[in-house]
């Protein structure tokens, strides 16, 4: 099952805390507005899979991972200006409860995966190089509310192998019919 595409207003909320000091005080927020595109994308089967005798999962062949069919996805498309070079980067964001991934292409570029109680790496290609990120999720969660979608992601960052902070992204995606 497929959802028409809804145009849709995106407030999206990154925090950061350092807890280095043995008790969250805010470092920095940042907080955008913008438009944007919303589908949700049902169920489906997983193409290439075996079922793995063992453990009874389902097995991708062509990763070797186990894979499980979810409820569907959201899938947001909008453009994001980098105010400091004028330019503007194409983002994609999929939710689905328990995972977000997140894709910039243009001046910055990077595709982030936060998969809930999992570490992933990211490397961040920026003009002046690349950086190496990490990312310890705690949770995500995606909820369907009558004004739009919810998603919610608490994680650890690293660079380098460094502790850089504890983060959120909040983002709600209003549906647009809801801003008369």
């Amino acid at each position: 099952m497929t959802m028409e595409s809804k145009k849709v207003l995106l407030h999206i909320r990154g925090m950061q805390f350092d807890v280095s000091w043995g008790d969250e005080e805010e470092n920095g927020v940042i907080e955008t507005v913008t438009t944007g595109i919303l589908r949700k994308i049902g169920a489906r089967p997983v193409l290439n899979q075996e079922r793995n005798r063992d453990s009874g999962a389902d097995i991708n062949q062509n990763t070797g991972r186990d894979v499980s069919i979810s409820d569907g996805c959201y899938v947001i498309k909008y453009e994001e200006i980098q105010e400091d070079f004028g330019q503007t980067s194409r983002v994609l964001l999929k939710a689905s409860p328990g995972r977000l991934e997140m894709t910039k292409r243009g001046l910055l570029n990077v595709r982030m995966e936060f998969e809930e109680d999992k570490y992933t790496q990211s490397e961040y290609s920026t003009p002046f190089g690349n950086l190496l990120f990490g990312l310890h999720t705690r949770r995500v969660t995606v909820d369907e509310r009558p004004e739009g979608v919810q998603i919610h992601a608490s994680y650890m960052m690293e660079m380098n192998g460094e502790y850089l902070a504890d983060s959120v992204i909040e983002i709600l995606a209003e549906y647009a019919e809801q801003n008369h």
